[in-house]
């Protein structure tokens, strides 16, 4: 039995022994875990800065960008008012041309409605001598089967005589 109860007293030491090891390891590892959470805090900390220092330029850039668009706008207008000006006597000069020229085509359809109702009137014309002509032949033609008709008939009355 005292074998039993030495072998009993060197392991629980040996239990021990282990125990305060894995302690010692998760102390350890506690610790390392904590170091990091504080590099990981630190580095979070910086980098919100980082991201307040971009909001701010991103913001300088934006009241940037629209001070431009509105700087952009204001020399386009300044431009269509001096093109505006500048074109004033060019727009008078072309609307005089396209009054001429407006003028000029109205004469040569005039012209050409006077052309074509001549044309129109001569077709008429025409139209009715064919019709009259039409007429004439179609009479002339009914006259001239009339006479064969009586042509015929007479010759064979004068053949029936004879």
């Amino acid at each position: 039995m005292a074998k039993d109860a030495k072998s009993k007293d060197d392991d629980f030491w040996d239990r021990e022994a282990l125990l305060a090891q894995r302690e010692n390891v998760l102390f350890a590892i506690e610790e390392e875990l904590r170091t990091r959470e504080e590099v990981l805090l630190e580095s979070e900390a910086a980098i919100g800065g980082l991201d307040k220092a971009h909001a701010a330029r991103e913001a300088s850039l934006v009241d940037r960008e629209r001070t431009l668009r509105e700087t952009e706008a204001l020399l386009d207008a300044r431009e269509r008012v001096l093109n505006t000006t500048q074109n004033q006597s060019s727009v008078r000069e072309l609307q005089a041309s396209q009054i001429a020229t407006n003028s000029q085509t109205q004469a040569e359809l005039d012209e050409r409605e006077a052309n074509l109702n001549t044309a129109e009137a001569a077709l008429k014309e025409r139209e009715a001598f064919i019709e009259k002509s039409e007429n004439t032949i179609f009479k002339k033609g009914q006259q001239l089967q009339e006479w064969e008709v009586e042509l015929a008939h007479l010759q064979d009355e004068l053949k029936a005589r004879g």
